[in-house]
């Protein structure tokens, strides 16, 4: 009977507990969308202000933004492409930042311009790359604010189930 009691509890701990990690997942994605907008920001004003070099320009950005996705593809700046550097590093950062494919893709526009074109065409793309991610950022509002209270409360209401089920 303890044995019962005891996987039970673990069942429920386990389904809600991934129910709140699913949540944060949802709440972590529009935080980090949100300080993309703000990282995009402060790299069109280190392109049009400072007229600094790109590597340069994303080390600042990582270090005010707090994203070391710039820090990480500005280091490798110089070895490959930018196109492929930036791409690689999205897809290494992808889970870790919980992007979903649009943001990627949007993100992706970026590699389009950077470093291969004049200043004011690195930052119209800039510019609608910072759009597109504030669409992405409210769909991510919308979407935590109507899946995030569902994902806990079915990790709650699963677990309940398979204990009163196996019970």
């Amino acid at each position: 009977m303890l044995i019962r009691i005891l996987g039970g509890g673990l069942i429920l701990f386990v389904t809600t507990m991934f129910g709140f990690f699913r949540a944060g997942q949802l709440a972590r994605r529009e935080k980090n969308l949100c300080r993309f907008e703000t990282a995009l920001s402060v790299l069109e004003n280190e392109i049009s202000y400072s007229s600094a070099r790109l590597c340069e320009a994303f080390s600042r950005v990582s270090k005010i933004s707090g994203l070391t996705i710039f820090q990480s593809a500005g280091e490798e700046i110089g070895t490959r492409s930018f196109s492929e550097i930036w791409s690689s590093t999205l897809t290494d950062f992808q889970s870790e930042l919980c992007l979903s494919d649009a943001d990627v893709e949007a993100l992706n526009l970026l590699s389009e311009q950077l470093g291969k074109s004049d200043r004011t065409h690195q930052l119209q793309c800039i510019r609608h790359t910072a759009t597109l991610l504030r669409q992405n950022h409210a769909d991510a509002v919308a979407q935590n604010a109507q899946s995030g209270k569902l994902y806990r409360s079915l990790g709650l209401l699963s677990g309940i189930f398979l204990v009163m089920l196996l019970l």
